[in-house]
């Protein structure tokens, strides 16, 4: 399937000042390439805040310190969160960076909270903060509220069959959300921008997106 990125010619040069934020986002210790995807966005303010999860594995512990000055050196605002540990799944350490003062306060306090699925509110927040369309906020929440049931997914989302046989697996792999049943076609354009910055900013990483395991939602 042809790439629906391809063709598109980006006029834009970067400055030496973003070419160095970029490479010092490459420096970032236990941040993964879906990550580095979120941090980006943020910064270029696709996303006004985001959650960046850090695996503890072997009791080594994320070097905070240096992750901090980095996340500030870009001019995004960064709080390490904490440890989230449960039982039978590797803990990781949840951080937040946002590129305003209100969002980094606001999702420091309700990603914990929009955990439940009884709290619309702090999820259409958390999908506001995340750059998803306000579409795809609101048919999410409707199938929440109707019980979150796997077998009532269709009627307000696209269900795991239609999302993997009507979106081209590029679009997909940068589509971190779930895609409304009634304007799938318009959210994908959220998409594209998406997957057309990060192309600009870093094409390495785009590659590394593209070439690698696609993500479930």
């Amino acid at each position: 399937m042809k790439n629906p990125i391809d063709g598109r010619q980006f006029k834009k040069e970067l400055s030496l000042e973003e070419k160095r934020v970029i490479e010092s986002f490459k420096g970032l210790p236990f941040i993964q390439e879906w990550e580095r995807v979120d941090l980006i966005l943020t910064w270029r303010k696709f996303k006004s805040a985001n959650a960046l999860f850090l695996r503890v594995e072997n009791g080594a512990r994320p070097d905070l310190r240096k992750i901090r000055k980095i996340i500030e050196d870009a001019g995004i605002l960064f709080n390490e969160g904490s440890l989230v540990e449960s039982s039978g799944n590797p803990a990781f350490w949840v951080c937040f960076v946002a590129n305003n003062q209100a969002d980094i306060e606001l999702i420091s306090r309700l990603w914990f909270e929009g955990r439940s699925p009884d709290n619309l509110k702090a999820h259409s927040e958390l999908g506001r903060m995340y750059g998803y369309p306000p579409t795809a906020i609101q048919a999410f929440n409707q199938w929440e509220a109707a019980g979150a049931k796997y077998e009532e997914k269709g009627k307000f989302l696209l269900t795991d069959y239609e999302r993997e046989h009507y979106v081209s697996e590029e679009l997909s792999r940068f589509a971190h959300f779930q895609l409304s049943k009634e304007n799938w076609h318009q959210e994908l354009d959220t998409v594209r921008k998406w997957a057309e910055e990060i192309r600009l900013v870093d094409a390495e990483l785009y590659k590394k997106i593209e070439d690698g395991n696609p993500m479930n939602y």
